[in-house]
């Protein structure tokens, strides 16, 4: 949802993608409310999943499409399918971990989590170094970082004694 709605607010259509936002958002807390009553905490981040499902996305999909192009029909096997590859079994790991390890300390929770999302960075690299910013942003740190190490190991020339 994300995504989609950068991209289209970005090309040009902030006021629908603003109030396509706020009603999903609006339904969001509004079935947070039902689904969280029913089913406890699970209940809203399954409202949260509904609601985007059902409501934001297919309602961006079109301004998309006419911004760039880019159909549903070609948008699953070019972004979201290799995403998928890469990002479900990662999710579906984290989701038997996060019922089987309930209650754990926050002292070895936050270094699951960075475990976790240290794996998943390994596991979309290819997906993540692609995409040209980031790619981009990459090359530059790592120019800097090689001149950095290159002037901290180079002797300092000294000057001539007169």
């Amino acid at each position: 949802v994300h995504a989609l709605a950068t991209v289209t607010s970005v090309l040009g259509k902030r006021l629908r993608v603003g109030v396509i936002m706020l009603v999903s958002g609006l339904l969001q807390v509004l079935l947070a409310f039902v689904l969280g009553r029913r089913y406890g905490l699970v209940g809203i981040p399954l409202a949260a999943l509904i609601t985007q499902a059902m409501f934001a996305i297919p309602l961006l999909l079109s301004p998309l499409a006419a911004l760039t192009g880019l159909t549903p029909r070609a948008l699953v096997p070019t972004v979201a399918a290799p995403w998928a590859r890469h990002s479900l079994p990662m999710l579906a790991v984290c989701a038997v971990t996060g019922i089987l390890v309930r209650d754990v300390p926050l002292w070895v929770a936050i270094p699951l989590g960075v475990a976790a999302a240290g794996t998943y960075v390994v596991m979309a690299r290819r997906l993540i170094f692609a995409y040209a910013p980031v790619a981009e942003m990459f090359r530059t740190r790592l120019a800097g970082l090689r001149t950095a190490v290159t002037l901290a190991w180079a002797r300092p020339e000294r000057p001539p004694v007169q």
